[in-house]
């Protein structure tokens, strides 16, 4: 238990460990090559740096960096910002927090729901309206 309790979050290593599941799926194996290894690295430098500056410093050293491509960087950072104080803001946490109350509660109806079973299909349209 002692394990277990520790001051850290782990919303942020869940949400990396998803972002390293995008550019490096389980499906394709990256282990006989510096590819892994290289799509973690950029995962986790955009994740420390942001877009703009971790690409800065990459191409850099590259000596390379194409027009506009800055521009396009630094709107990717405003935009991830603008979603993290967005997701920060109270009503929109009690608003998600309603959201899956809900879900909640219709998972545990369709599982007490006792209008479908076995059988429910035998006795279907048979109301007695037989032609004869």
């Amino acid at each position: 238990m002692a394990y277990c309790n520790h001051p850290f979050d782990t919303q942020t290593n869940e949400t990396i460990d998803q972002v390293i599941a995008t550019v490096a799926p389980k499906n394709t194996c990256y282990s006989n090559s510096g590819s892994l290894y290289s799509r973690i690295a950029m995962v986790i430098g955009i994740h420390n740096l942001g877009n703009e500056q971790f690409f800065e410093q990459v191409l850099d050293q590259l000596a390379v960096f194409p027009n506009g491509l800055q521009h396009y960087l630094r709107c990717q950072d405003r935009k991830r910002e603008r979603r993290r104080i967005y997701k920060r803001k109270f009503d929109v946490k009690l608003k998600q927090s309603r959201q899956q109350k809900q879900t909640h509660e219709e998972v545990f109806h369709e599982h007490t729901d006792n209008s479908y079973g076995p059988g429910v299909g035998l006795t279907a349209g048979s109301k007695g309206n037989k032609k004869k």
